[in-house]
């Protein structure tokens, strides 16, 4: 179990209803960000008790908006959990929430070839699974 504290970064995938209030919205998509250090764990329970779960990004514009709306915050160099873990079987990383892992932008040290490297890094944000 990590003990690594990160702010979290809920998903929330909706109808055409719209948002909640609080909620940024991109496509079929809500986002809200909590600036509150939390474990890995914490932050999926958080998560799971508004219906919703940890980021999982699949796409250059989706992970644009992200980054616009947490920058909002005035938060320098965010730490963001995202909903993603690695598989017990092949090691390789799969999103929590079931969609299909069909896009990284990885900086260039992370991930590295060891199964026990669990972070995904963006240029500007720092994001850990």
């Amino acid at each position: 179990m990590t003990f690594i504290r990160l702010m979290i970064l809920f998903v929330f995938v909706i109808s055409t209803d719209g948002c909640r209030e609080g909620w940024k919205q991109n496509g079929n998509k809500c986002f809200k960000f909590v600036p509150r250090l939390v474990t890995y764990d914490f932050a999926a329970i958080l998560c799971k008790n508004v219906n919703a779960s940890l980021l999982s990004v699949h796409s250059d514009e989706e992970l644009q908006v992200i980054q616009h709306y947490v920058t909002t915050f005035g938060i320098n160099n965010p730490k963001i959990w995202l909903g993603a873990t690695r598989d017990s079987n092949n090691h390789q990383f799969r999103w929590v929430d079931r969609s299909p892992f069909d896009f990284s932008k990885y900086n260039n040290n992370c991930p590295t070839n060891s199964t026990s490297d669990n972070c995904l890094l963006e240029p500007r944000l720092l994001f850990m699974v």
